[in-house]
C-alpha cells in the first residue's frame, strides 16, 4: 500500500512538474542564455539641413592586402572590399541669380559642379581571407588596413567618370521635371 501511495505521490509530482514546465518553464527557460539590458540615453545633438541630391552610386569590389614591415616580422591582412561611391549635387548652392529667362521660352540654370558626396567601405560584405600578425591586439593592424583601402575607393572614384555620370543623371532627372514645372525649355549650366 505504501509503494502505491508512493507511486501517486510522484505521478502528481511528475503532473505538476510538467504543467509548471509549460506554464514557465520553471524560469529555467532562461538559463544558459545571456540576459540582455538595453540602456539608452539618446541627445539630440545637431540638425542639419541637406540639400544634396544623390545622383549615381558606384559599387566597388577591391582585393586589397596590406603589408606593414616589421624588425620581426612582416604583418598581413589580406581583405577583399567591398566599397560605394555617390556622386550628388549640392542644390542648398543655388541661388536665384542662377536661374536666369532665356528668351520668352527657356530658362538657364547654372547647378553647382557635381561632389563626390562620400565613399565608404560596405562592412557588412567586406571580408578578410588573409591575415599573420604578431602582436596581441590586430585591430591596430585591422583599422590601418581599412583605413588605407577607404583612401583608395575614393582615390579610385575620383579618378573614375563619376562626376560625369552625376552631370548625366542630373540632365535626365531633373531636367524634365523642371521643363514640366515651368513649361519651358530648360537648359543646365555647371558652375567652375
Amino acid at each position: 500500500m505504501r509503494s502505491i501511495t508512493s507511486l501517486i505521490v510522484l505521478l502528481v509530482l511528475i503532473v505538476l512538474a510538467y504543467i509548471l514546465y509549460m506554464v514557465n518553464g520553471f524560469g529555467f527557460a532562461s538559463w544558459g542564455k545571456p540576459q540582455i539590458i538595453h540602456n539608452h540615453n539618446i541627445v539630440l545633438e545637431k540638425i542639419e539641413q541637406l540639400g544634396r541630391l544623390e545622383l549615381v552610386k558606384y559599387k566597388f569590389k577591391d582585393i586589397y592586402d596590406y603589408v606593414e614591415k616589421g624588425y620581426l616580422a612582416n604583418e598581413t591582412v589580406g581583405i577583399i572590399v567591398s566599397a560605394e561611391a555617390v556622386g550628388c549635387i549640392d542644390l542648398k548652392k543655388i541661388k536665384m541669380q542662377d536661374i536666369q529667362p532665356k528668351g520668352s521660352d527657356s530658362l538657364l540654370i547654372t547647378l553647382p559642379k557635381p561632389e563626390l558626396c562620400y565613399w565608404k567601405i560596405n562592412q557588412q560584405e567586406t571580408r578578410i581571407y588573409n591575415s599573420f600578425h604578431i602582436r596581441m591586439n590586430s585591430a591596430s593592424l585591422y583599422g590601418q588596413a581599412y583605413k588605407e583601402a577607404e583612401n583608395f575607393i575614393e582615390k579610385t572614384a575620383r579618378k573614375s567618370d563619376i562626376l560625369d555620370k552625376t552631370k548625366a543623371s542630373a540632365e535626365q532627372l531633373l531636367k524634365p521635371l523642371l521643363q514640366e514645372i515651368s513649361q519651358k525649355k530648360v537648359v543646365f549650366l555647371y558652375a567652375k
